[in-house]
Parts: structure tokens; C-alpha cells; sequence
């Protein structure tokens, strides 16, 4: 049988293990925040944080696609979309998003995942 010193040492070193890998994870796999305009094939698959103006937006097979624009344009793309991520893209003139870098065609975009309200 354990004894409750032992125990309450095994429980206060696992807490500390677990908040390591938290910060190791949070500072290591944190999204980059980024302009539409340093997008480029170094950032293929990882995660960006950005904000930008929006254009030419379409909804079609539950794929909500727009232009991002900031110096330059990129397709942002939202499979699934919510109806508050509809009702953001379409009535609002700019947007931040948390998304992936993804090549389609020949061409990037950001695979959103997430529209963030500041």
C-alpha cells in the first residue's frame, strides 16, 4: 500500500510534469502571427494567425470561401462553416483568423479553423 507522503509527492510531481509540457507545448506549437503578404510555400502546414480585409466571398457545398487581403490577397477556406462564421464573413468588412497554410492547385490559402473576435 502507498503511503499518503508518497502519494502527495507522486501528485505534485505529475502536476509539474503535466504544466511543463503545457508551456513546451504552448510556446512551441503557439500560431505565428502573420501578414496575407509573408505568406509563403516556408509556411506550407503550419498554423498562422492573421487578419485581413474581406472579398469576393462564396458559399457553396457547405464550403465557405472568401479573399483575405492585406497588401496581397490569399483564399481563405472554411469547411463546415458555422452559421456565426457565415454571418461574420459575410456582414463584416475585415476578420482575424487562426488557420493552416495549405496548397490547393497549385496555389495557397489558409484553411481556417477558427475566426477570432478581438
Amino acid at each position: 500500500m502507498i503511503s499518503d507522503e508518497r502519494l502527495s509527492k507522486l501528485s505534485i510531481a505529475a502536476s509539474v510534469l503535466g504544466l511543463l509540457f503545457l508551456l513546451f507545448f504552448y510556446f512551441f506549437f503557439e500560431a505565428k502571427e502573420k501578414r496575407v503578404f509573408e505568406i509563403n510555400e516556408n509556411d506550407l502546414n503550419s498554423k498562422v494567425k492573421m487578419q485581413g480585409r474581406i472579398e469576393n466571398v462564396s458559399l457553396k457545398n457547405n464550403v465557405l470561401v472568401f479573399d483575405l487581403i492585406d497588401l496581397k490577397k490569399i483564399k481563405a477556406v472554411i469547411f463546415s462553416p458555422s452559421k456565426k462564421e457565415i454571418l461574420i464573413v459575410e456582414n463584416f468588412d475585415s476578420v482575424k483568423v487562426l488557420g493552416s497554410v495549405k496548397e490547393y492547385r497549385g496555389e495557397l490559402e489558409i484553411e481556417v479553423g477558427e475566426i477570432i473576435n478581438d
